[in-house]
């Protein structure tokens, strides 16, 4: 019973941390007025687009507090199978996997305190820009951490050949995606779709 829980969390994580990030992006969360546009941010843009975004903005955050809750839920999964294994793989996915929780724990805090307000608090612009900037290095590190994953697998024989050909254009993508501030919405929203199907391939490899 247990085993079967991690398993769904395994699969709610990815769905609930794409569908986290796809609000975030719907109403351009990588700058302000424009994705690719971070000079907006620094030009005081951050307090109207929160002001205006601020029911995606607590949704994204919901969301991402139920992927963060659902990954740790799933680890130690990850951890009999590694110890199960004795997988060199399985030891280095699960310590980039371990390292993603307490970045997401960090992502989430930044996110809300611009989502929702404090009674007595109005936070101004340069505190809101600096929340937004630590949102955003916290999805950086988790996207090269995703991608550092793809790496690993397109250089482990555990995986059939197509899925480590595969792996390396996904590790690409996800490496790209750390950027997102550069990036355009077309582009944000197509590393989503890499990664939800990427990793529900990969649960599917190592039987998840």
């Amino acid at each position: 019973m247990t085993d079967k829980i991690q398993r769904a969390a395994f699969r709610a994580f990815l769905v609930l941390f794409t569908a986290s990030q796809a609000c975030f992006f719907a109403v351009g969360g990588a700058g302000v007025g424009a994705l690719s546009d971070t000079s907006a941010i620094s030009g005081g843009g951050v307090t109207a687009w929160v002001a205006a975004s601020r029911l995606a903005l607590e949704i994204s955050n919901e969301l991402l507090c139920f992927a963060m809750v659902a990954l740790a839920i799933a680890l130690p999964l990850a951890f009999a199978r590694a110890t199960e294994k004795k997988s060199a793989y399985g030891t280095a996915a699960l310590a980039v996997l371990s390292i993603a929780v307490p970045v997401m724990a960090v992502m989430m805090i930044a996110q809300g305190r611009m989502a929702y307000p404090i009674a007595g608090l109005v936070p101004g612009e340069d505190i809101l820009a600096f929340l937004h900037s630590v949102y955003l290095g916290c999805q950086h590190v988790l996207f090269l951490d995703f991608a550092a994953l793809a790496i690993m697998a397109a250089f482990h024989a555990q995986f059939p050949v197509w899925f480590r050909v595969a792996s390396i254009p996904a590790a690409v993508m996800l490496a790209l995606g750390a950027y997102s501030w550069l990036m355009p919405a077309a582009f944000n929203l197509a590393v989503l779709a890499v990664f939800l199907g990427y990793g529900a391939l990969g649960l599917r490899r190592v039987g998840v």
